[in-house]
């Protein structure tokens, strides 16, 4: 038996392949334009505690906790 270390008799090394990294995925989102083609988003604004807490007796508190289950809220002093 014997062995051969020639090049040519060795097996070939395993290319290593680059899998390339998927592409996250892009959220369209439609934002406001004006004539001029100029791009307009909205500020968020929060809501008041204090505001909510001595009015809400008037309304039974029903906006204060839609926002306070809502994610698209946030509360401000």
């Amino acid at each position: 038996m014997t062995i051969n270390n020639t090049p040519e008799a060795q097996p070939e090394a395993t290319a290593s392949v680059q899998v390339p990294a998927p592409v996250p995925a892009v959220n369209h989102v439609a934002v406001k334009q004006s004539r001029d083609k100029a791009q307009y988003t909205r500020q968020q604004t929060g809501h008041s505690v204090i505001k909510h807490a001595l009015l809400g007796m008037f309304v039974l508190w029903i906006p204060t906790i839609y926002y306070a289950a809502s994610p698209n809220h946030y509360w401000h002093a």
